[in-house]
């Protein structure tokens, strides 16, 4: 019987040659995501964190966006595998720019499964740690593009992605069945949609606001109050003050 992992990569591979955006030269081919870690124990868990992110990126020139020696398919499940059973592996999340990302990823999921009450600067990401692969391995991570991308996603170009991927996206959130989904800079685009919003959004206004300076994280619950749902900025810029805004939002949510 195929894995979740598996379904996803038909329906990307479906959308993505509907949609003739699978190229030869230069070569470009999605890049599958979904969950991180094995199926069985995502279904287990009690915690059950999704994050909503904009576009995979692989090593686009910044002149043309164009990809240059990448562009093969990927799985972020692939990169945590490898990362896993090879420590060096520079293909990390916690090598080079990528770590901006995943590190709050991270330390916020880590807080959220625990039910920790540490400082972001009390919980040590300096170096790489085995076990740090452990926690990204409880999540599903998915992105609103599936074609390799660049650093920036202007705003056009990400609602034309959700456009396309719509279905997909979609999907994904109800076969992985989350109880906590974390949109980083992707929730208004979700939000508009009927299709999610009469799912998963009753008022417009959130259940809970966090305000920190110009940084402002709101919070939801669903129809059913099963799910949370967190709309903040994406993980890259979540500094310190504002991960332990979005854990004490979430905590003030859960009372």
């Amino acid at each position: 019987m195929a894995t979740l992992n598996e379904k996803f990569a038909v329906l990307i591979d479906e959308c993505a040659k509907e949609n003739k955006l699978i190229k030869t030269k230069p070569k470009l081919n999605p890049v599958y995501d979904g969950l991180l870690g094995d199926e069985k124990d995502w279904k287990k868990q009690e915690t059950r964190i999704m994050w909503v992110l904009k576009n995979p990126y692989d090593d686009f020139t910044k002149k043309c966006g164009k990809p240059r020696s990448t562009g093969d398919g990927w799985s972020l499940k692939d990169i945590i595998d490898e990362s896993y059973n090879d420590p060096d592996e520079k293909k990390s999340p916690f090598h080079g720019e990528s770590s901006r990302t995943w590190r709050p990823i991270l330390y916020i999921s880590f807080a959220i499964i625990d039910n920790v009450k540490l400082q972001f600067d009390e919980f040590e990401l300096s170096e790489y740690k085995t076990k740090d692969l452990d926690y990204l391995r409880k999540l599903a991570v998915i992105n609103v593009g599936k074609m390799p991308g660049n650093k920036q996603t202007a705003p056009s170009e990400l609602y034309d992605n959700y456009s396309i991927w719509k279905n997909v996206l979609l999907s994904q959130i109800e076969k992985c069945n989350p109880n906590i989904i974390i949109f980083g800079g992707t929730f208004e685009l979700f939000k508009r949609d009927k299709c999610f919003s009469q799912k998963f959004i009753i008022e417009s206004e959130p259940d809970y606001r966090t305000q920190l300076a110009n940084f402002r994280a709101d919070f939801y619950k669903d129809k059913n109050k099963n799910v949370i749902i967190i709309d903040t900025y994406h993980p890259s810029v979540l500094f310190k003050d504002r991960i332990n805004d979005i854990l004490y939002g979430l905590k003030e949510l859960k009372k």
